[in-house]
């Protein structure tokens, strides 16, 4: 057999689980096919437990958001008075953007804040 031949070019080797080299232990397929449905369901139960942690992250990260300032105050002086058409009120967006709340300018809808991922920063537009 492939064992036998195995144990013949390593000479003084026990494999694990043998207590000597004499046993020779032979697994069955119903061996094999059990230890393969047990490792299947090791694998079942941790897929679960990360989509069940990554549920719960995302459900906390929702409600931070909620939590997140229904209106927003841009207001302060600007270099020359440029871009003064963007102080103002601004009411929460319902939809993420950037996974982050946005916010519409309430005088005027066209103008948003939104924070931008690629710097990091939020912008006003």
């Amino acid at each position: 057999s492939q064992v036998d031949s195995w144990l013949e070019r390593h000479p003084g080797y026990v494999p694990e689980g043998w207590s000597s080299r004499e046993d020779k232990r032979r697994s069955t397929q119903s061996d094999l096919d059990g230890i393969s449905s047990e490792i299947e369901n090791a694998a079942k139960q941790a897929d679960e437990r990360a989509a069940a942690e990554a549920a719960a992250e995302e459900e906390e990260a929702r409600q931070q958001l909620a939590d997140a300032a229904a209106t927003v105050y841009l207001v302060g002086d600007l270099p020359g008075g440029v871009h003064r058409d963007y102080l103002g009120v601004y009411e929460r967006e319902p939809e993420l953007v950037n996974g982050r709340m946005a916010y519409a300018m309430a005088d005027d809808p066209t103008k948003m804040l939104w924070f931008s991922r690629t710097n990091g920063y939020w912008h006003a537009g």
